[in-house]
């Protein structure tokens, strides 16, 4: 009965190394996931923020120059005004 004995400790002793291995490789690859998880998390909302801020430029950045093209064209209109009322003098 020793070689039955020896077989059957051997075969106890793969079984809890299998087990743990297993155990150890399931840790890291729940590590592994949850850094995947939390890089796709950070990569979807830069997604979605550039989505957003380039939306954002397309409705403001025309009105904003329109504006400002007024504003130059209403300050040198008072500019000329005011220059044609120091000349009369």
């Amino acid at each position: 009965m020793d070689g039955v004995d020896g077989v059957a400790r051997d075969l106890r002793h793969l079984s809890e190394s299998a087990v743990r291995l297993s155990d150890k490789h399931r840790r890291r690859c729940d590590a592994m996931l949850g850094d995947v998880l939390e890089r796709l998390k950070a990569h979807r909302e830069l997604y979605s923020d550039f989505g957003l801020l380039f939306g954002r430029h397309d409705r403001l950045a025309p009105d904003a120059i329109d504006k400002l093209t007024k504003r130059v064209e209403g300050a040198q209109r008072k500019l000329e005004v005011s220059s044609l009322g120091r000349t009369q003098h």
